[in-house]
């Protein structure tokens, strides 16, 4: 690529900052940045909040921006953030699509040869919203990685394609419409918040989540969010992208709230670190109610550390492997915590040990032939209330809400028994 516009590139259009991170925003540079309508698209043209994608109402076409010289140090920067308007309420896939990175020279054409895609879906008639692709791959390489310089030592040729979610997610819809891209940012990983509540109250806000394998999302209603699932795959996936992140450490349960409004009756917890590793429960099939499935993530063994990418499998499986089907599902929250009991470990009973008095006021005593340690309480959606040593094998629970509780008494010889009791 020549030197001069490389000046005028860094100059103007990608800016280095202290994340690391390199930029188009189009939004506060009013300026298309060497970004070029291509596809289907009508034209690509500069408003107020981005650069503005828009078409026709004729079919079968797919809208495309393109970048012939984005000079992305592809062996650095392997997370692409789209920051987007979606005005349509038929496109629901954002597609990048690079050309292959190889020792070779910088491919001249998007040949099937030469061509690597990703898919993300999105969500329809949505305000600003931030989607990230993850492109850490074999093939997400400088075209020439032995050097690092400005001759095709770089990714340059990008295409971001909009489609809609039908017939392999080639096709645009019928309807004429447009998509705003305020900013297109290039990252060496994606930044992310601590949290363990999902709770989708903001019907603007996906909390970092986005669908695949046919999964594309919505929130018409505050305090849910809505997965529309095709029969494309057989494992459709409602993604954390890594907007926020987990302390797998500090909480080994999730208990997840849904609407299940289809045939699918298992729901998998899938921990992609290192090598994937689920946790799978049955869930109840085409129930209007509210089911809340609990998981024991310590079954994961790479579920430690800080995470940030995760996600759930909603699957039909009628005993002999899964297959695809439709689905409508209401995920009305992820709530992360510290540990979930079993239905097996609250139906323990252990003669060997008693309380009294039960139901308990402010505190009770427990008889055991073995020495106590430790009382863990958790209430009856398996959240943890307490943690007491104790001493005199006594235990109060003066500060707790009236209601049931499970505990757990673990005592010497690594002995542990639950109990059900009573706070009045």
């Amino acid at each position: 690529m020549k030197k001069n516009y490389v000046i005028t590139l860094l100059t103007f259009v990608l800016t280095i900052n202290a994340f690391s991170q390199v930029t188009f925003d189009f939004k506060t540079a009013q300026d298309p940045l060497g970004w070029v309508k291509a596809g289907g698209a009508q034209a690509a043209t500069i408003v107020a909040d981005g650069l503005a994608i828009s078409w026709t109402d004729a079919g079968n076409k797919t809208p495309k921006l393109k970048q012939a010289n984005a000079n992305i140090d592809a062996s650095k920067y392997k997370i692409i953030a789209f920051t987007v308007i979606n005005n349509s309420s038929e496109v629901k896939r954002l597609r990048t699509l690079h050309f292959k990175g190889d020792s070779g020279t910088d491919p001249s054409s998007a040949s099937s040869a030469n061509a690597r895609y990703t898919n993300l879906d999105i969500i329809t008639s949505t305000a600003s919203e931030t989607y990230y692709f993850n492109l850490t791959n074999p093939e997400w390489v400088n075209y020439n990685a032995a050097s690092n310089d400005d001759t095709d030592s770089d990714m340059d040729h990008l295409s971001i394609v909009l489609t809609t979610a039908t017939n392999g997610g080639l096709n645009i819809a019928s309807t004429a419409g447009d998509l705003i891209i305020e900013k297109i940012e290039f990252l060496e990983s994606i930044p992310s918040s601590p949290r363990n509540d999902f709770s989708f109250n903001d019907t603007a806000d996906a909390e970092g989540f986005s669908g695949a394998n046919g999964v594309t999302l919505s929130q018409p209603v505050a305090g849910e969010i809505n997965l529309e699932i095709t029969d494309a795959s057989e494992y459709p996936k409602f993604e954390q992208s890594g907007i926020y992140s987990v302390d797998a450490d500090a909480f080994k349960g999730v208990e997840i709230t849904l609407i299940n409004n289809s045939p699918k009756n298992r729901l998998s917890f899938v921990s992609p670190s290192g090598s994937s590793e689920f946790v799978s429960k049955e869930m109840n099939a085409n129930d209007p109610n509210p089911q809340t499935i609990k998981l024991d993530l310590k079954l994961a063994a790479n579920w430690t550390g800080v995470q940030k990418n995760w996600w759930l499998q909603l699957i039909e499986n009628p005993g002999d492997g899964a297959i695809a089907s439709a689905a409508s599902i209401q995920i009305q929250q992820i709530l992360f915590v510290d540990e979930v009991l079993s239905t097996v470990d609250i139906q323990k009973e252990d003669l060997g040990i008693s309380i009294y008095p039960n139901p308990v006021i402010n505190s009770f005593k427990i008889l055991s032939p073995l020495k106590i340690e430790k009382v863990e309480i958790f209430n009856v959606l398996g959240q943890k209330s307490s943690v007491q040593n104790v001493k005199s094998n006594t235990v109060d629970i003066s500060t707790l809400s009236k209601g049931i509780y499970i505990l757990k008494v673990y005592q010497e010889n690594a002995k542990v028994a639950t109990k059900k009791i009573i706070k009045k």
